[in-house]
């Protein structure tokens, strides 16, 4: 009978793992799904070196927790990410096959799979400048105002109190490199 209630008990053991790694593996590929449809919206007309760097300010936000503690909540946090406010039903109507998807799922994976090194240098914040002044009658966010890193047509920033108050770019990690592209087969 004792060995009978072992045998129930390691089943149950066993059921409850494979639940518990279901559930860990299925938000893994919702959180890479996220960080996809955000790649493929938020920097659809940016190069691949662009793409990077909105997929790596996504992590930097994840990373820090101020925005929440996985990449959904990261994306979807009010005010943050323009086409979850605006775009949301197209972007999750987006199919798995249609090459905006595919592109953006390549980037990620280079990005997750740390295959390459952060461009922005720890960016957590970034905006178009053009399209920004134009719809703020010519000025930037107050976090915006410093130095920051252009990439493509979005200029990066990395806010944090020592850096807000000096205007300066936090460039403490070292930037995207032409060779690192080109060894993780991407373009300059």
């Amino acid at each position: 009978v004792a060995r009978d209630k072992m045998g129930d008990t390691f089943i149950i053991a066993l059921i409850v793992l494979a639940l518990f790694w279901s559930c860990q593996l299925r938000q893994r590929v919702d959180e890479r799904d996220y960080l996809i449809r955000t790649i493929a919206f938020e920097a659809s007309d940016e190069t691949e070196v662009g793409k990077v760097a909105v997929a790596y300010v996504i992590l930097n936000r994840k990373k820090s927790g101020r925005w929440g503690d996985n990449i959904k909540p990261v994306v979807t946090h009010p005010g943050q990410f323009e086409p979850w406010m605006t775009r949301r039903r197209e972007m999750e109507n987006l199919s798995r096959d249609d090459p905006r998807y595919q592109s953006a799922a390549r980037i990620a994976d280079t990005v997750l799979s740390g295959q390459m090194p952060d461009p922005t240098a720890g960016a957590t914040h970034f905006l178009n400048p053009i399209i920004v002044r134009q719809r703020r009658g010519g000025s930037l966010p107050s976090w915006a105002r410093g130095e920051g890193q252009p990439i493509g047509r979005h200029t990066f920033y990395y806010p944090n109190e020592a850096n807000a108050a000096s205007g300066r770019f936090d460039t403490s990690s070292q930037p995207l490199t032409r060779a690192d592209c080109g060894k993780a087969g991407m373009l300059w």
